[in-house]
């Protein structure tokens, strides 16, 4: 009988806060959204640790293949020989802390009432309707997903069963990848969902030989770690370039909420949001910009510039600029993901300036109001910028022509030729390049 091997083990606990809102969905529609968000025992958001394992080895797939194989391979596809073994990295689900900064572990029988407004029934809603190169909604493409607010905070464990003498080379390889900027969670991480900062990451190993080490690693609490050491959180992302884009609404602007509420029949998107202070949480409501909004403008704007630069008029997913940038669902080579990142934007003062439209619609021929027809709109003006993140690949631009039309969309925006959001064809939107 052989010794166990695996006599060090070396434990981080991380604490992550959402920048932008996240999902992970559970693949199947109910009766409150489309896309709902996988939730644990208490009812509430979590994360699979899957999922955070299958970000990981992706990053590491890309920049050090060495060290997959302690997330465990299979063996060699008609082999023989049993060379496949398990993963040797445990990750535990992501919980959510409740309002005074502790994970809830473990069956809760209440739910206080921030934690209360962080279940399904009480989770935002986001509208979204795809457009087509014609401007009009597409068939089939109106649909809602639930989401989690921006500044929630959740904790998961990480553990990997190492050997005596093996270094610490892959598990500072792990850390570094968890704590990068730009790591996202969840689907929709091209429209702006899933980016995380971390607010705590201590690691501490274990070496079970010595007893001290093996009765604190045995009496361990979950979700506790006594005596870890804090990780120095990466400074920068070494895989992705980012480009900032500071623009000044020239007037009035609308991303509209989808829906209107008891007084107005249209009103600027504003959702709920979790602010940390003295490790204590609150819940306000902010006004945003929605990534997928952007998103869809940008993406338009490249296709005409990509067509004008190569005389082509090639519109959605047939458009190659297109593709290269923002992903596809179908094509040659299947799907692919897009390689640039947005996130919402809730830099927005609450105080910013509400003002109201009155609108009627006049029969032609009578010249009177039609029946029905008077509506409001609730738009905003903001005096100070906005700033448009876009993260990608430093090899994204390998096809000049595919740069240069970026570079003019861009231009675009910045200059007031593509106006931002709803209305726009009514004068709201426009945009200017701030000095």
């Amino acid at each position: 009988m052989t010794d166990f091997p695996y006599t060090v083990r070396r434990v981080a606990l991380v604490t992550i806060e959402a920048i932008t809102p996240f999902r992970v969905g559970i693949g199947e529609e109910n009766h409150l959204s489309d896309s709902p968000v996988m939730t644990d025992a208490n009812n509430l958001p979590c994360i699979p640790g899957s999922s955070i394992r299958g970000v990981l080895r992706h990053n590491l797939l890309d920049h050090q293949r060495e060290y997959c194989f302690l997330l465990g391979e299979s063996a060699p596809k008609g082999s023989s020989n049993d060379t496949g073994h398990g993963s040797r990295l445990r990750i535990s689900h992501a919980v959510v802390l409740d309002a005074n900064g502790a994970p809830v572990v473990g069956l809760r029988s209440t739910l206080d009432g921030y934690l209360t407004q962080l279940t399904p029934e009480f989770l935002p809603r986001r509208e979204h309707v795809r457009i087509g190169d014609t401007g009009t909604a597409e068939d089939k493409g109106k649909f809602d997903e639930m989401i989690v607010p921006r500044g929630v905070r959740l904790q998961y464990e990480m553990e990997l069963l190492d050997t005596e003498g093996s270094g610490e080379a892959p598990w500072e390889s792990f850390l570094h990848i968890i704590t990068e900027p730009g790591f996202r969670l969840g689907s929709g991480s091209r429209r702006g969902f899933g980016l995380f900062l971390i607010a705590a990451c201590n690691s501490r190993t274990y070496q079970l030989r010595k007893a001290l080490d093996m009765e604190a690693y045995a009496s361990r609490p979950y979700m506790e770690l006594e005596g870890g050491t804090p990780h120095q959180h990466s400074e920068g992302n070494r895989a992705l370039a980012e480009r900032v884009v500071s623009i000044q609404p020239q007037d009035f602007w609308l991303f509209s909420q989808g829906y209107g509420d008891t007084e107005y029949d249209t009103v600027p998107a504003r959702e709920k949001t979790v602010e940390w202070e003295n490790d204590k949480a609150t819940l306000n409501e902010s006004f945003f910009i929605p990534a997928s909004g952007l998103k869809g403008a940008i993406a338009h704007r490249l296709a005409y510039h990509y067509n004008r630069i190569r005389n082509t008029t090639l519109t959605g997913e047939a458009n190659p600029g297109v593709t290269a940038l923002f992903g596809s669902a179908k094509g040659e080579q299947g799907a692919a993901a897009g390689k640039v990142l947005f996130q919402d934007i809730f830099d927005i003062p609450r105080e910013a300036h509400e003002q109201v439209f009155q609108h009627v619609s006049i029969d032609r021929f009578t010249q009177k109001a039609m029946d029905k027809a008077l509506f409001n709109e609730r738009v905003l003006s903001v005096k100070e910028p906005v700033s448009i993140t876009l993260q990608y690949p430093e090899d994204t631009f390998a096809d000049p022509d595919i740069r240069t039309a970026f570079e003019c969309t861009l231009f675009d925006i910045e200059h007031g030729l593509l106006p931002l959001g709803s209305l726009t064809g009514r004068g709201f939107g426009a945009m200017e390049k701030t000095s």
